[in-house]
């Protein structure tokens, strides 16, 4: 999406408009990465060893990926967000049965362990050459060079972080 698009889109578009342009996309890859979970639990629940399925239930994917997507949706680009989210879903449903199943390499667990990290290395690559493309054209920096702690940016992000956190319930002792 162009800027004056963006600009269009944010300031002048009709609401509802707006949102379907910005939210369909998120619903598609929100739909596609429930999918990916399930396809993980699905298959190595096939070998019938309820450790590997409880391990694979509990283990979260790499997280990059993610960060990255919701740094491009944040931009106003959710179809790219999309397209890089869903093409690490899609790889790894297609991954999954290949390397969990006996048919393909039966590495049961570490098969899907291994169709993850697979899946979500693409997705990052696709978003590092989509950011390399944009680059001076967009307000996300990849260069390590530049990354710098300031007080601003760490008073912001606690500001909203902190809060969050209490309020999700998770620092609540439980008796």
């Amino acid at each position: 999406m162009q800027e004056n698009e963006k600009i269009q889109l944010f300031e002048n578009a009709p609401i509802p408009g707006a949102v379907a342009k910005l939210a369909v996309p998120m619903i598609f890859s929100s739909l596609v990465m429930v999918l990916y979970n399930m396809a993980d639990t699905y298959f190595v629940g096939m070998m019938n060893d309820p450790v590997e399925n409880a391990a694979v239930s509990l283990a979260a994917p790499a997280i990059l990926n993610v960060v990255m997507a919701y740094l491009v949706r944040s931009e106003g680009a959710a179809l790219h967000a999309s397209i890089g989210t869903m093409s690490g879903c899609l790889l790894n449903i297609v991954l999954d049965p290949v390397f969990i199943l006996p048919w393909g390499l039966n590495m049961g667990a570490a098969g899907a362990g291994l169709a993850t990290f697979l899946s979500n290395c693409v997705a990052c690559v696709y978003f590092f050459v989509l950011l390399y493309v944009k680059r001076g054209n967009t307000f996300v920096c990849i260069d390590p060079r530049k990354f710098r702690l300031k007080k601003r940016i760490i008073v912001e992000v606690c500001g909203v972080g902190i809060p969050e956190r209490i309020l999700s319930g998770d620092c609540i002792p439980q008796c």
